[in-house]
Formats: C-alpha cells, sequence, structure tokens
C-alpha cells in the first residue's frame, strides 16, 4: 500500500465516537470477592469460638467429675456414707 486513505473525511456522519470508558479501580473490582472472604472468615471465627466454648465446658465437667474420685480416694472420711460406693468410683 503507496498511500493511506482517510475515508473519515467522506463520511463524517458514520465516523465512531471513542467514549472514554470509566475508570474502576482495583479495590472496585476485587470487592465481592473480599465480601465473600470477609463473610467465610466471620463464619470461621464463629465455629472456632463455638468449638472452643465446647471444649472449654467439656473438660470443665471431666474434671469435676474426676473430684469426687479423688475425694474418696484422698480422704475417704470425707464422704462418709454417702452415696457414694465403690461401683460409682470405677
Amino acid at each position: 500500500m503507496l498511500f493511506h486513505i482517510d475515508y473519515s473525511a467522506f463520511r463524517p456522519w458514520d465516523v465512531a465516537q471513542i467514549v472514554p470508558r470509566d475508570r474502576i479501580s482495583s479495590s472496585e473490582t476485587f470487592e465481592g470477592v473480599l465480601k465473600g472472604m470477609k463473610a467465610m472468615l466471620y463464619v470461621l471465627l464463629i465455629i472456632g469460638v463455638w468449638l472452643s466454648a465446647m471444649c472449654s465446658q467439656g473438660s470443665l465437667l471431666l474434671l469435676t467429675s474426676a473430684l469426687v474420685k479423688v475425694i474418696h480416694i484422698l480422704w475417704p472420711d470425707v464422704m462418709g456414707n454417702s452415696c457414694v460406693t465403690n461401683e460409682t468410683i470405677k
């Protein structure tokens, strides 16, 4: 091609207008992803707190149930003739 013909000079009504697009920042691009990650993190945090509370409560109940056996072994006179028998200790 020896020379370039500018066709826009012949048809000025058919010229495509170049409209600048809106600039989207990177924070707006990942906004949905961040909201999803935040929601999953909240759910995991709630489950973690709930599980730690259950473990804490379970260990407290285990320790207090073992106290009856320890008291009966260390100080047998303290319990006396209560409902604690050799069968309940085992």
